[in-house]
C-alpha cells in the first residue's frame, strides 16, 4: 500500500523518490525501509521498459482516474499514459503473487481506452514490482 501510494502521484521517477522521502519524514516508512525501496525501484526503472514510463515525456498521465461504465459501474487504472495516438495502461502489483485476473483486469483496461475511439495503439502492462517482472498484454 505504502509503495503503491509512492507510485500513485509521480510522474517521473524523482517524484516517486520524493514520495518515499515524504513518508519517511511523515513516520510512514523507516528510513532502512526508504532506502531499500528506493534502491528497489531504481533497479527496477533501469534498463526496462518501466523507465519510460517514469520519464516526464508523455503528452498525458492519468494517474488514478476513474472511469465510469454506461451501466454505472466503475474502473480505476493506476497509470495511463498518452503520448498522440498511443494509449499505455499500467498496473502495479506490489506483491509476490502472480495472478490471471491481474492481465484480465488490465486486459479490460485496454478494451475501455478501445471503445473510446481516441486511440490507434493501446498497450497494456501488468508490473511486478516487488518481483522485477513487467508482463505486456497482448491482444
Amino acid at each position: 500500500i505504502r509503495l503503491h501510494r509512492a507510485f500513485e502521484t509521480a510522474n517521473t521517477r524523482e517524484e516517486i523518490i520524493k514520495n518515499i522521502d515524504e513518508m519517511t519524514i511523515n513516520g510512514d516508512l523507516k528510513r532502512e525501509e526508504a532506502e531499500t525501496l528506493k534502491q528497489q525501484i531504481t533497479e527496477s526503472l533501469d534498463g526496462s521498459i518501466a523507465g519510460e514510463w517514469f520519464d516526464g515525456g508523455w503528452d498525458h498521465l492519468h494517474c488514478e482516474r476513474t472511469i465510469i461504465l454506461p451501466n454505472g459501474k466503475s474502473k480505476r487504472p493506476d497509470r495511463v499514459m498518452i503520448d498522440g495516438n498511443k494509449a499505455v495502461v499500467v498496473d502495479y502489483k506490489f506483491g509476490d503473487k502472480r495472478s490471471a485476473r491481474y492481465l484480465e483486469q488490465v486486459n479490460e483496461y485496454m478494451d475501455l481506452l478501445h471503445k473510446m475511439n481516441l486511440y490507434d495503439e493501446i498497450e497494456g502492462y501488468v508490473w511486478y514490482v516487488n518481483l522485477g517482472e513487467i508482463n505486456k498484454i497482448v491482444k
